[in-house]
């Protein structure tokens, strides 16, 4: 980690593995490997989320890790949010690739492994 960054803890989120930022609704949402997502809330801009709950909960998401990365991928398409090089790369895309991008991401498996 850079000198002079922290990490703190935002929330906790069952099975957390994507995220997904609204900003303007003060809210995240958080893709797992399992079938749910989750909405974070901050509702005091604060330090920490004052909320977590499941996002419609009586859905069955087919790739919820997707959701997240979807999402963001639109929005560098659309402009809505900028970076010099994911603006480039996500404008050329279509929905089906977008989609088809997110699933193969999120089948990665992914380990953490303690530092030393």
């Amino acid at each position: 980690m850079p000198p002079g960054s922290k990490i703190d803890l935002y929330a906790v989120v069952p099975d957390a593995r994507s995220i997904g930022v609204a900003p303007s609704t003060h809210m995240m949402f958080v893709g797992t490997r399992k079938t749910n997502v989750w909405a974070v809330a901050n509702r005091n801009s604060g330090d920490t989320a004052t909320e977590v709950r499941e996002f419609a909960p009586s859905l069955e998401f087919r790739n919820p890790n997707a959701v997240c990365l979807v999402a963001q991928l639109k929005a560098y398409r659309g402009g809505t949010r900028r970076h010099e090089v994911m603006s480039l790369m996500a404008k050329p895309l279509s929905d089906t690739e977008i989609d088809d991008l997110a699933a193969w991401y999120a089948s990665l498996k992914v380990t953490v492994q303690p530092v030393p």
